[in-house]
């Protein structure tokens, strides 16, 4: 399969004669070969996937120091290659359970504008990445239900700036927490996003403006809530 992305949107940046703006079209050319297969009558269920894809000026948003603002960067040849698993299991009526794992070799292959690059990873691609979840319901009867989630995800080792294409995080684990009860319209959910609080880096770039030459932009913290939605027709107001 071969795709193909001619520009690049604006970003919210003021013009700086400094930004390049024009660049060859990405073109993707992609390739898998997968399986699926199903037992005990659809309760379980595997998939997996090899794939690569070969890309030419493939994009990237990038922090421009000299003009403080944000630029989109075309980068020569990249590839990226690796493998997808993925089980579903239902071994209890109303229990979904589902692990999912992927790993992925990328690899700048050439990039005019910055040889010292090449052999290193695309910023923001981990090398591998897992998820489980868990999810219940349970009918207790005159249209009431009740349901919870429980989801794990790891983050496994990426860059994030061609500045410094050897930085790299370590890995990040991260679990949600979700449970509620629905009645006909009225649906009230409590959740927990990131309940032990971990840290990572969401982007990294450099500055290089004599004080600093790294900064670091922080993911969100944990978070609870609450939130209550009620349906009218197909649609649903949440509070």
């Amino acid at each position: 399969v071969t795709g193909v992305q001619t520009c690049a949107l604006p970003i919210f940046n003021q013009y700086s004669p400094v930004v390049p703006r024009f660049f060859a079209a990405e073109i993707t050319d992609s390739y898998e070969l997968g399986f699926q297969a199903s037992a005990l009558d659809g309760a379980l269920s595997v998939r997996g996937a090899l794939f690569r894809n070969d890309q030419d000026n493939a994009q990237i948003t990038t922090f421009n120091p000299a003009s403080f603002t944000l630029q989109n960067v075309a980068i020569d040849k990249v590839r990226a290659q690796g493998a997808e698993l993925e089980i579903a299991a239902s071994p209890v009526a109303g229990l979904h359970l589902r692990l999912s794992s992927g790993y992925t070799d990328s690899d700048i292959r050439a990039f005019t504008a910055n040889p010292a690059v090449v052999g290193f990873a695309m910023p923001y691609v981990p090398e591998f990445t897992s998820a489980m979840s868990a999810d219940y319901e349970h009918d207790i009867g005159n249209g009431t239900s009740l349901w919870g989630r429980v989801a794990w995800r790891m983050t496994g080792p990426r860059s994030y700036t061609l500045d410094f294409p050897g930085l790299k995080s370590r890995s990040h684990d991260f679990v949600d927490l979700r449970a509620g009860i629905e009645h006909g319209r009225w649906a009230l959910t409590a959740y927990g996003e990131n309940i032990f609080n971990e840290h990572q880096p969401e982007d990294l770039f450099g500055v290089f403006n004599g004080a600093i030459d790294l900064a670091r932009q922080p993911n969100r913290p944990r978070r609870y809530g609450v939130e209550l939605k009620v349906k009218f027709g197909s649609e649903n107001i949440g509070a």
